[in-house]
Order: C-alpha cells, then structure tokens, then sequence
C-alpha cells in the first residue's frame, strides 16, 4: 500500500498530490473493499464448496511464496560466494 501511494506520489505533479492521493485511496479504501466484500459474499452465498475454494488458493499462494523465497535466499547466498581466481 504504501509502495503504491509512493507510486502515485512520484507519478503526479506537485500541484494535485493530495488530490490525486485522496482520488487513490477513496478507490483503494471505498470501492475495493466494498466490492471485494460483495463479491467475496456472493460466492460465499452461492457455492457450498467456497471456503475450500479460498483454502486452496490460500495455500498456493503461500507455496509459491515460500518457493520464490528460497529461490532469492539461493541467488543471494551464491552471488557473495568469492570468485577463486586461476593465477
């Protein structure tokens, strides 16, 4: 959140920060919440299977968070590896 508000603030000039800060996040705090709370109880109303649908995405996301963890945790590790030279 605050990446994307440094994002806008960078994005727009001097004159309309607040503006356009005040515009991102009615949109961010108002609609997008609104909305996915309305769709979030739609699905819940409408399908019997809903909690392991959210389960299941849940969990993916995780493994491949934890994946691309270990993944920037092996490149650094190896990038600070020191370089033997051949003289």
């Amino acid at each position: 959140m605050i990446a994307a508000f440094t994002f806008v603030k960078d994005s727009s000039p001097l004159t309309a920060v607040a503006t356009v800060e005040g515009v991102f996040g009615a949109a961010y705090f108002g609609v997008g919440r609104g909305i996915g709370g309305l769709a979030g109880g739609f699905i819940m109303g409408r399908k019997s299977e809903a909690f392991g649908i959210f389960a299941a995405v849940a969990a993916a996301a995780a493994v491949v968070y934890a994946v691309s963890l270990a993944v920037i945790w092996l490149v650094q590790k190896n990038s600070r590896r020191p370089v033997r030279s051949s003289t």
